[in-house]
């Protein structure tokens, strides 16, 4: 049974019925006040509920795909993405479509004052991206062969009220157009369904990178899509610019160490 509802008075029942005479219904705004309220006391009964249950509400009362705000660039950077990108030296959200997921990426993207070769030994250092990454709780390398690098890795969102753990293996860096890519995809147990990470590397010039992250994360809970790109755009975005300071600190201590370009 649908219920004139009105949030100034609370009035339900015959109450509500003699409130709303003449008032236009609007089940429409009822069943989402249901909805949201029941996906709120869902997610309470999970680690951390009351923050994720709040946040969740508000998501799901103000919150906008983070595709109306930013497109997806090209994956290769492009001489004016560079250019624009040195400019500012800030970081830029996206997102971006995953080939048979329905769930897009979040991702972000920032110039680096760094040759490309500092970089790539920044971002091939899985082990401690804890110290270093912001948008990683734990790392830890489990073992590495010829297929690459298996890491076990933690991503918080909100603020930590909830946390998302996979192992994950990291190939070898690839060509991808002008630059390279590494990739991390979930290999082996996890509380996710999917986990996705990708790296991108394009020089600019001899001491100039544009680094890019895009991150795939599926998990066991019913949370809107557009929440979880926001998050993992976030988290991206931690990451690129965290990983923009340490490079260029280690460019200004010196040459970098020898490392494995890519395939």
């Amino acid at each position: 049974m649908l219920y004139c509802y009105s949030g100034r008075s609370g009035r339900r029942g015959a109450d509500s019925q003699r409130y709303c005479a003449g008032r236009r219904k609007r089940p429409g705004r009822m069943a989402l006040v249901v909805l949201r309220k029941r996906l709120m006391g869902f997610m309470a009964r999970y680690r951390g509920g009351f923050a994720l249950a709040a946040g969740l509400g508000f998501v799901m009362m103000t919150g906008r795909h983070v595709a109306a705000q930013t497109a997806a660039p090209p994956a290769a950077a492009s001489a004016t993405e560079a250019t624009r990108l040195l400019a500012s030296h800030a970081a830029e959200r996206y997102d971006v479509a995953v080939p048979g997921h329905k769930l897009r990426a979040g991702a972000a993207m920032v110039a680096i004052d760094a040759p490309v070769a500092v970089v790539r030994r920044l971002i091939t250092d899985y082990g401690h991206y804890q110290d270093v990454l912001p948008g990683f709780q734990k790392s830890r390398v489990l073992g590495q062969t010829g297929a690459g690098t298996d890491v076990y890795l933690q991503v918080p969102i909100l603020h930590g009220a909830a946390t998302f753990w996979a192992v994950t293996r990291f190939t070898a860096p690839a060509r991808d157009g002008n630059g390279e890519r590494i990739e991390g995809k979930k290999n082996g147990p996890s509380n996710l369904d999917e986990f996705l990470a990708t790296w991108r590397i394009y020089p600019v010039d001899d001491g100039h990178t544009v680094l890019k992250l895009e991150l795939l994360l599926i998990p066991r809970l019913p949370l809107p899509d557009s929440f979880i790109t926001a998050q993992l755009a976030e988290s991206a975005d931690d990451a690129v610019r965290a990983c923009r300071d340490r490079a260029e600190a280690l460019a200004a201590d010196g040459p970098p160490q020898a490392a494995r370009p890519p395939r």
